[in-house]
C-alpha cells in the first residue's frame, strides 16, 4: 500500500467560492477539512475546522449564495458543518476519489494560496493515474510518495502543539528540501520566536521521528 501527499491549488477563486470566502476573510482562518462527501445530487457536505472570529464566520456563511445549510460551533476554534452547492473543481476531485476507489485520508490540511494538502492511500498505479487525472485548471504539487505507515500519524499526534506548528512551517517553507530554502532564523522570525527555541523544538521532533522509524529495529 502506498500513499501520496499532494498540494492542490486553483488560480483565482480557490477550489470553491465558499473556500475562497473563508480564505480571504481577515478574521477567520481555515485550519483543516475534517470530512467531505459528494452527494448524488451534485451537492456536497463538508466539515471545516476554523479558528478566529467564529461569530463573524457564521454571519459570513449565512449570507453566502452557495451555502444550502451551515452550522458553526465553538468560539475561537470550532467546527463548521456545511451543505454546499457543487462546482466543477470540487465535483471533479471527489469524482476522481470515487472512480479510482482510493482512500482520501483526513483531516485535510488547508494551506496558503487557498490550497489543500491531501494524502491519498492506495496502490501505486492507481495513485499515479488518479493524480494525472486531476483537471488542468488545478495546480498539483507532489510532496511525497512512499509506503503507507499509519504509525506516522500517531507520531505527529504525540508532538506538542508548538512542535507541530514549527514542524509544519519548516516543511512548508522548505527547510527540509535540498538545498534548504529557509533557515532556522527565518522560521523563528515567521513565528516571532528565538532561533534557539525553534532549533531545540526541531531537534526534539527529529529525534522523536527517528526513534519511531528505526529505533525498534536497532
Amino acid at each position: 500500500m502506498r500513499y501520496a501527499t499532494i498540494v492542490i491549488r486553483a488560480d483565482g477563486g480557490g477550489l470553491h467560492p465558499v473556500d475562497w470566502a473563508l480564505y480571504t476573510d481577515p478574521v477567520v482562518t481555515r485550519e483543516t477539512i475534517q470530512k467531505i462527501n459528494l452527494l448524488s445530487d451534485g451537492t456536497f457536505v463538508i466539515i471545516y475546522e476554523l479558528s478566529g472570529d467564529l461569530l463573524h464566520a457564521e454571519e459570513l456563511l449565512s449570507n453566502h449564495p452557495d451555502i444550502i445549510t451551515a452550522d458553526v460551533t465553538g468560539e475561537e476554534v470550532g467546527l463548521t458543518y456545511m451543505h454546499l452547492e457543487g462546482n466543477f473543481t470540487v465535483k471533479a476531485l471527489l469524482t476522481i476519489v470515487q472512480m479510482f476507489e482510493f482512500v482520501l485520508d483526513t483531516p485535510i490540511e488547508c494551506t496558503e494560496g487557498c490550497g489543500v494538502r491531501v494524502r491519498l492511500i492506495g496502490d501505486d498505479a492507481t495513485l499515479q493515474t488518479a493524480i494525472a487525472t486531476i483537471p488542468d485548471p488545478l495546480e498539483v504539487t507532489l510532496e511525497a510518495n512512499s509506503d503507507y505507515d499509519p504509525t506516522l500519524d500517531d507520531v505527529f499526534a504525540s508532538l506538542t502543539p508548538r512542535q507541530r506548528e514549527i514542524l509544519t512551517i519548516a516543511v512548508e517553507e522548505g527547510y527540509y528540501q535540498i538545498p534548504r530554502r529557509v533557515t532556522i532564523e527565518e522560521i523563528a522570525d515567521a513565528l516571532s520566536l528565538d532561533s534557539s527555541t525553534v532549533s531545540e523544538h526541531l531537534q526534539k521532533v527529529e529525534a522523536c521521528l527517528v526513534h519511531e522509524m528505526i529505533g525498534s529495529k536497532l
